[in-house]
């Protein structure tokens, strides 16, 4: 969709036209199955329409405009089967249900009035045209295939009236916000700039008005976020863009984005924000007895009496906020987060949310989105390659397909499904872990699962009889073909244990660049992006630095230099093969650290399974010394409450490098002033890490540089960048093992993080080490 809200026009789909609303939840999920789904459905009452008369015609354009409330409506669209050639013209739209059909046609409406809107408006512009047709819908239950035709009249025509004069009223009250926002001025993101920050903002301002893409590096601590925003409202402000995405790869990283933002929100003409969270963080202790379909959950607002615009004017909604108004309610607070959106000027989000096709719906769905009319930020931007990667990787799992089998069975679902799931549940248990599959095997078991997916076509089961975690599975199987079949996106397939395998993607790149280019501007930021060409590289954007490709900013904080005492410790193997040589020297040299210092001291990890096995010697060697490992799977406010007790009550925390307490939680700066990384923090060599060397034709310096040492030491700089926010802060580092004094190791290392010296022997470990504490 294309709007113009100064002057009133849309440019649209009668489809878009007619589903627009702002107050009702997108849906996710099966979105690219029920495409392929309707698409086969169609495709079989095509055959049967050719086979009944003659003079169908088939996905016929029209394109024509309409006014209503002094908007202009161009709209476009196909329809599905029209018929000039009988005794009245037929203008008929094709809908898949869940509903039991036969049903009664007061419920249709009720629960489908879109798809009314839709053909009432084809037949409305075919009639501008001279047509007069007689409108009708036929639908199909996905279930059982059986259909209902349904002919419209007056009631819907009047109904379809209804919808425009609501849409008019929402496209009204957007254009007055946006008049409002015109008067917004940006005020300044900090009460005093400190050393290096005039100079980055100059710089990033002209950056971002010469290229589309921009590259913004600086250290942890430095504003970076308040930079960008203030840049990024100027451009809201002025009219250049209608919204502002922001994009960061864990939960954790809302929390100091929302407080900057606050800091611009408070200055007034109505900025609205709202932070977009899943379903899993907004799920309620007790959740409602039955799910709700989208159209009781849309009736349940109404009822509230809630209002978007006003909930989002009283401030920036937390999420035990929006629990609350769902508790309130009756309504599902995921559903409330996301009818705040199309009222929000900035969004929120984790990169799943534009990166991942399974949930990406939840914002193209949005009427007033439009990404060319969109600033895009992306926070913790040196993630992204992976995460995007990750998003489009699959793993068959027997355990779960042995579940799915389970219910099917028991559903007593026609069709070949039970037969050809139960062929690939054999195959999964079978095949024993591989570095990579057989290409016959392999070739086998994508067979299956297209044969799967065809055959989903042809049963008939409804979804309540399938668990939310199975229908999920035959949901993202669509997503899975598609990613294979994809010609430039790279995959390798292994099986890291028994009936577990693997179709991994090796490489994102040709998927990030196109949706950067989607946006207005695109600015990516964090502290560790450099080497620029190798990031560059990941983006798929080469190393252009035009204005076809990006600009590169480096933020440079002065004040760093000295925040740091870094101290290679090079007495210690600490490389997979040797480390259980030094378990002993490591425990000791964490032991004594800790009895040397003052507070909390915090050790980095490569791997959990690392910092189990030396906190079991740790706590042999040093019984009384209070110690945890960070845990798994905490929600955001459960590791915050956690963090904030260890540091409290804990002599030593020990963290893993790369995870959300590592880069997400900025708590430990000016709290921890000595920390220990025990190793480099260096991916797994595993099938997937082999595939990505194999990019680089048998170049193993360039190939452990990029698969290995880059994303090792760029979790470093992470970490320990947490330990330093403000001039006033100070840190000791170790860097526990001897790989350290390598300078392709150093060298990827920030020059605040530079080391200073070196132990060699137990003496220096004392006499440089320890008495620094």
């Amino acid at each position: 969709m294309q709007w113009d809200w100064q002057n009133r026009k849309l440019r649209l789909s009668v489809g878009e036209l007619a589903r627009f609303s702002l107050h009702a939840p997108p849906e996710e999920g099966a979105g690219r199955w029920r495409m392929e789904l309707g698409s086969h459905w169609h495709n079989v009452l095509r055959q049967r329409a050719e086979a009944e008369s003659e003079g169908w015609q088939f996905e016929q354009p029209v394109e024509d405009a309409i006014v209503q409330g002094g908007w202009q409506f161009s709209l476009r669209g196909r329809i599905d089967q029209l018929n000039r050639e009988g005794p009245e013209i037929l203008v008929r739209e094709i809908k898949t249900v869940s509903m039991n059909l036969p049903a009664d046609e007061a419920s249709l409406r009720a629960a489908y009035p879109q798809y009314f809107h839709q053909v009432m408006l084809y037949a409305f512009l075919l009639g501008k045209q001279g047509e007069f047709p007689q409108p009708e819908l036929l639908f199909l239950e996905i279930q059982t295939g059986l259909t209902q035709i349904v002919r419209l009249a007056d009631q819907d025509l009047q109904a379809l009236h209804a919808h425009l004069t609501e849409v008019v009223d929402e496209l009204d009250e957007r254009r007055g916000h946006f008049s409002k926002l015109r008067q917004y001025v940006v005020p300044k993101p900090f009460p005093e700039w400190r050393p290096g920050q005039l100079e980055a903002r100059n710089s990033l301002k002209e950056a971002i008005g010469r290229a589309p893409i921009t590259l913004f590096e600086a250290p942890t601590g430095f504003g970076k976020t308040g930079l960008v925003l203030e840049q990024a409202l100027q451009y809201l402000a002025s009219g250049q863009v209608e919204r502002i995405l922001l994009l960061t790869g864990k939960n954790t990283g809302h929390t100091p984005l929302l407080k900057q933002l606050e800091v611009f929100r408070k200055s007034g003409h109505g900025l609205t924000i709202h932070a977009l969270r899943s379903r899993a963080d907004h799920a309620l202790e007790e959740e409602f007895a039955e799910p709700l379909s989208l159209h009781e959950i849309g009736e349940r607002w109404i009822a509230s009496g809630l209002s978007a615009p006003g909930l989002l004017a009283e401030g920036i909604l937390d999420l035990e906020s929006v629990r609350d108004l769902g508790n309130q309610h009756g309504i599902p607070p995921w559903a409330i987060s996301r009818m705040l959106l199309p009222y929000a000027d900035i969004w929120i989000a984790d990169f799943n949310y534009l990166f991942d096709p399974a949930v990406c719906s939840v914002l193209e769905s949005i009427p007033t989105f439009s990404p060319k009319r969109t600033l895009l930020l992306v926070d913790e931007a040196h993630n992204l390659p992976e995460r995007v990667a990750a998003s489009h990787s699959h793993v068959l799992d027997a355990s779960e397909v042995d579940s799915l089998l389970s219910e099917i069975q028991f559903a007593r679902f026609p069709g070949p499904l039970v037969r050809l799931l139960d062929q690939l549940l054999s195959m999964l248990k079978k095949q024993p872990a591989c570095d990579s599959l057989d290409p016959p095997f392999e070739a086998d078991l994508l067979g299956h699962l297209r044969d799967i997916r065809e055959a989903l076509d042809d049963s008939s089961f409804g979804e309540d009889e399938l668990s939310p975690e199975n229908l999920e599975w035959l949901w993202r199987l669509s997503y899975f073909l598609a990613d294979w079949d994809h010609p430039h996106l790279p995959m390798t397939t292994y099986c890291s244990q028994k009936g577990r395998v693997h179709f991994a993607c090796t490489d994102a790149a040709n998927l990030i660049a196109p949706v950067l280019h989607r946006f207005s501007r695109s600015i990516l930021m964090s502290a560790t992006l450099q080497p620029w060409e190798a990031f560059q590289t990941a983006l798929g954007l080469g190393e252009q630095t035009t204005v076809e490709g990006c600009a590169v900013v480096q933020g440079n904080a002065p004040w760093l230099e000295g925040c740091f005492e870094v101290i290679v410790d090079a007495r210690v193997d600490t490389r997979y093969r040797e480390r259980e040589k030094h378990l002993d020297t490591t425990a000791r040299t964490i032991g004594e650290t800790v009895l040397a210092a003052k507070g909390c001291t915090a050790v980095f990890f490569p791997s959990y399974r690392y910092a189990e096995t030396v906190l079991e010697r740790l706590q042999f060697h040093y019984p009384a010394m209070r110690g945890e490992i960070q845990p798994r799977n905490l929600n955001l406010e459960q590791q915050t409450a956690f963090l904030e007790e260890a540091l409290r009550f804990d002599d030593v925390l020990f963290l893993v490098l790369g995870s959300r307490f590592s880069e997400g939680i900025d708590a430990l700066g000016g709290r921890v002033h000595q920390a220990i990384v025990v190793s480099p923090a260096l991916p797994e060599v595993n099938s997937l890490q082999r595939a990505r060397e194999s990019r680089f034709h048998g170049n193993s310096a360039q190939s452990f540089r990029s698969v290995y040492l880059i994303p090792g030491l760029r979790k470093i700089s992470q970490a320990l960048g947490r330990l330093v926010r403000t001039p006033d802060q100070r840190a000791k580092v170790l860097l526990h093992g001897k790989r350290f004094m390598e300078p392709a190791y150093q060298d990827l290392l920030p020059g605040y993080l530079q080391p200073m010296d070196c132990l060699v022997t137990n003496e220096d470990f004392a006499s440089k080490w320890l008495k620094s504490m």
